[in-house]
C-alpha cells in the first residue's frame, strides 16, 4: 500500500520541477553570455584610433601627451580634456592625445566626473616633451583621480598599448 502511485507521482513532479529550474538557469546563463558578448563587441568597436607612435616634434615648440591607462570594459567612461580653457579632446580608457604647444604657461584641465576636475599648470619649454597621465585609485571603494606628470620612460612603457584619439596632431 505504501508503494502506490502517490509516492512515484511526487517524485516525478520533483523531477519536472528540477528540470524546469535547470532549464531556467541555463536560459539565464545564456542571456548573460549573450549580453556580455554584445557589450564586448560594442567595446571593441570603440577602440578605433591609431596605435601609439611618437608625434612629430615642431622646432621651438613643446610636445604634450595626455593619456588614460585604465581600460574599462565598455570604454563608455569619457574624460574631457581642456588646454588653456578650450576643449581639445575626449579621452576614454586606453586613449592618448598628442599636441604641440608654444613655450610658456599653459593649463591642462581634465573633467573625470560630473563634479571632479583635475588641473595642472605647465610652464612649457621649447623642444621639450611632457607626459601627463590620468590615473584612478579606489582605496576602500572610494574613487580618487589624479592628473600627474610622469617620466618619459614610464610614459613610453604605458603608451605602447594605447590608441591615438581623433583630433590629435600626431605629425
Amino acid at each position: 500500500m505504501g508503494h502506490g502511485g502517490g509516492g512515484g507521482g511526487g517524485r516525478e513532479g520533483g523531477n519536472t520541477m528540477e528540470r524546469l529550474a535547470m532549464c531556467r538557469a541555463r536560459m539565464r546563463c545564456s542571456l548573460v553570455l549573450l549580453a556580455f558578448s554584445l557589450l564586448w563587441s560594442l567595446a571593441s568597436c570603440a577602440a578605433t584610433g591609431e596605435p601609439f607612435h611618437r608625434g612629430e616634434p615642431v622646432p621651438g615648440k613643446a610636445s604634450l601627451y595626455i593619456y588614460v591607462v585604465q581600460k574599462t570594459l565598455l570604454r563608455l567612461d569619457t574624460w574631457d580634456v581642456y588646454l588653456d580653457g578650450k576643449q581639445v579632446t575626449e579621452l576614454r580608457g586606453g586613449d592618448y592625445f598628442y599636441s604641440t604647444v608654444s613655450p610658456g604657461p599653459h593649463t591642462i584641465l581634465v573633467k573625470v566626473q560630473l563634479f571632479t576636475k583635475l588641473s595642472v599648470n605647465l610652464s612649457a619649454d621649447p623642444d621639450t616633451t611632457y607626459y601627463f597621465r590620468v590615473r584612478m585609485e579606489a582605496p576602500g571603494y572610494v574613487f580618487r583621480w589624479f592628473l600627474e606628470r610622469v617620466t618619459e620612460p614610464q610614459a613610453l612603457s604605458e603608451l605602447t598599448d594605447l590608441t591615438l584619439v581623433p583630433g590629435s596632431d600626431p605629425r
